[in-house]
């Protein structure tokens, strides 16, 4: 009997312990996220880290503002690193192949899951395109480049659960009927280039090759109503690229990447004018030393670039983009005599006039489909411009 309550005795210390431990353990968080300033920038996942999410009336009445908070707690939380390669070691003890919306694929390739999109999110999206061409009714073109997760399906682990890029491609183009915006999906030409042996994606990185992105160049000149001529070769610049999947997953990958660029024959004479200034070359070559090495294409992601050339009479493309543009702008450029190029993500300047005072002949949007189905910064851009143009 004694013993018995001993042993009692002994579990309700034992349980109070560990109760002041976690007790203590969220002591220390909570001070420490109150002390410590946001970061901004994650070097290791080459990313932006979200903010504090300032409390909107629409985001919290349709329930969103939660998942925004919680975005922000997952990316500030302290020794954030620590915890994400802890978990993946204890995933790897029990057979798991997924962190951090990243599965191990076979062949050493790292897939980026495509989340259930947000159908307010993307109807937004849409909808603000479809303003935005009966504002500016210039032939207007969408390009979606479907994810590796989509075109590589064969290399996902058994049953790893993904939404259909497919059926959301499809639901897009349903959306844009009668727009008047041209659409354009590369899956089935990624499809069959990667028959033909071309490497597609990157095993480490969510971007698409240089490779692929010549692959699709005659299909997306031909939707802009050109023709691909440019004659040229891809050049290696650097073997040992690492990308953002492996760094933001922590699963390692035994193997680097190869990043090339794009060196035609006949190399058009171009300026480059970003918020750096001026500079006569496509290629940051600075960025290769940097922690993103992919940053050598246009040295990254810019509001706003401007590239003009010696092809005169070309006409003037405006184009929204994500960052799988960056590789592919160098296979427009034979074709155009001044290509601007608009991140909506970083984008702060008056769309509005930037419209007015250019003479564009066409628009192109550009997007990979994991980052147009959850993108909001498209939908604000062109909102502001189109509410701008009601009140003038």
């Amino acid at each position: 009997m004694d013993g018995s309550r001993s042993r009692k005795r002994g579990n309700h210390q034992y349980y109070r312990i560990l109760a002041g431990l976690f007790a203590l353990l969220f002591l220390v968080f909570f001070v420490l996220n109150l002390v410590l300033p946001d970061r901004t920038l994650s070097v290791r996942e080459k990313r932006m880290l979200t903010a504090f999410p300032v409390p909107q009336a629409d985001r919290v009445l349709e329930g969103n503002y939660s998942n925004d908070f919680e975005d922000y707690a997952s990316d500030q939380i302290p020794f954030r690193e620590f915890f994400t390669d802890l978990k993946v070691y204890a995933d790897s003890l029990v057979g798991r192949n997924e962190s951090q919306g990243v599965y191990r694929g076979s062949d050493g390739y790292l897939l980026e899951k495509m989340e259930t999109p947000d159908e307010t999110v993307v109807s937004r999206t849409v909808d603000a395109m479809r303003a935005f061409a009966e504002l500016f009714p210039l032939p207007q073109q969408l390009v979606l480049i479907p994810n590796a997760v989509s075109v590589l399906k064969d290399k996902l682990p058994l049953w790893a659960p993904t939404a259909d890029q497919e059926a959301f491609s499809a639901q897009i183009a349903e959306m844009l009927d009668g727009s008047g915006i041209g659409f354009k999906d590369l899956q089935n030409t990624l499809q069959i280039a990667g028959l033909d042996g071309v490497p597609l994606y990157y095993r480490t990185d969510h971007h698409w090759t240089t490779d692929a992105a010549l692959a699709c160049a005659p299909a997306v000149l031909e939707t802009l109503g050109r023709t691909f001529t440019a004659k040229g070769e891809l050049l290696p610049v650097t073997s040992q690229f690492s990308g953002s999947l492996s760094a933001k997953s922590g699963l390692a990958v035994r193997e680097r990447d190869t990043i090339s660029v794009w060196q035609p024959e006949d190399e058009p004479v171009i300026l480059v004018t970003d918020s750096a200034g001026k500079r006569a070359s496509l290629y940051s070559w600075d960025g290769l030393e940097s922690a993103d090495p992919y940053t050598v294409f246009l040295g990254g992601n810019e509001g706003l670039v401007r590239i003009e050339t010696d092809r005169i009479g070309g006409g003037r493309l405006l184009v929204f983009k994500d960052s799988y543009f960056n590789c592919f702008l160098p296979f427009l450029l034979s074709e155009y005599e001044t290509v601007d190029v608009v991140d909506p993500r970083y984008y702060s300047d008056d769309l509005l006039m930037l419209m007015r005072q250019n003479e564009y002949d066409q628009i192109l949007y550009f997007y990979n489909i994991n980052t147009f189905s959850a993108d909001t910064s498209l939908a604000l851009v062109l909102g502001e411009a189109i509410e701008q143009a009601g009140r003038k």
